[in-house]
């Protein structure tokens, strides 16, 4: 289905994803263990991807006098992450500050097309990814727009695909010393440019950061050539996979046929 606007009623699924926000979800428990180290010393926490503001709500419950900024590009949840913060202070009153942006980060300022789902899971910038959504158009900004000097700064990010975009966006950030990024790499990545999980490691890595994966997320901090190279070599091997087979799906399919069957002719001739 597509259209223009939020015609669609989405309060179960919302309802839906706000009740997991206090439930032990399965596929985020290592990231959440992993969440309060990362913020540590943090004075600011900038979500990328809020949804319906997970992570804003467990942050929340770590950061103690900090900013917390919530970017979603899906207007329907601008509400839903007004009333996870309503819960987040009644859960932890650390004296932090909230605020929602209701736009994509991409890189260039501007509006784009955005892609609202049922279930609201995967609401994408890629009509491609879709195969039923609501078509809106959503305001655009640079992640740098966000930037203060001098203040740690944790940015988590998960934009279905849209990582590499958004991080061109970004280099204040990636230049200075006082950022990490905390980002859930999409293996089917942004075709349109052709750059997949292994181009934003690459990305990265050109800037000083070291890679450390965390279950389905990737943890990337400033760090000397000895040390980076080493995280590098040993995720290398992973998302190069990821990339073979989403860069070139008809191909690899071919060559593991042909693998296949040369494999299988070796055995006849080995083992009549």
């Amino acid at each position: 289905m597509t259209g223009t606007g939020n015609q669609t009623d989405h309060s179960d699924a919302i309802s839906r994803l706000q009740r997991l926000q206090f439930e032990a979800v399965p596929n985020e428990q290592r990231e959440l263990a992993a969440l309060p180290g990362l913020l540590e010393g943090c004075e600011r926490f900038i979500d990328v991807g809020a949804n319906v503001g997970f992570y804003v709500f467990h942050a929340n419950r770590s950061l103690h006098g900090a900013e917390i900024v919530a970017i979603e590009a899906n207007p329907v949840l601008r509400r839903a992450l007004e009333e996870t913060w309503e819960h987040a202070r009644t859960d932890s009153e650390n004296g932090n500050r909230f605020k929602v942006e209701s736009c994509a980060i991409w890189d260039e300022p501007g509006s784009i097309e955005f892609y609202v789902t049922r279930n609201l899971d995967d609401s994408s910038a890629f009509s491609t990814r879709i195969a039923e959504a609501t078509k809106t158009a959503v305001p655009t900004r640079e992640l740098d727009a966000f930037y203060q000097p001098l203040k740690k700064t944790l940015i988590k990010m998960d934009i279905e695909g849209a990582e590499y975009r958004a991080l061109k966006s970004a280099r204040r950030f990636l230049g200075c010393g006082h950022a990490e990024f905390f980002v859930e790499l999409h293996p089917f990545g942004d075709a349109a440019i052709r750059k997949y999980p292994l181009q934003v490691c690459n990305l990265f890595f050109r800037n000083g950061f070291a890679c450390e994966r965390i279950y389905h997320h990737y943890h990337f901090v400033k760090a000397g050539i000895a040390y980076r190279t080493l995280l590098y070599l040993s995720v290398f091997p992973h998302l190069f996979l990821l990339w073979l087979s989403n860069r070139y799906p008809g191909r690899l399919v071919r060559t593991v046929k042909q693998l296949h069957g040369f494999l299988a002719n070796v055995r006849r001739r080995l083992f009549p």
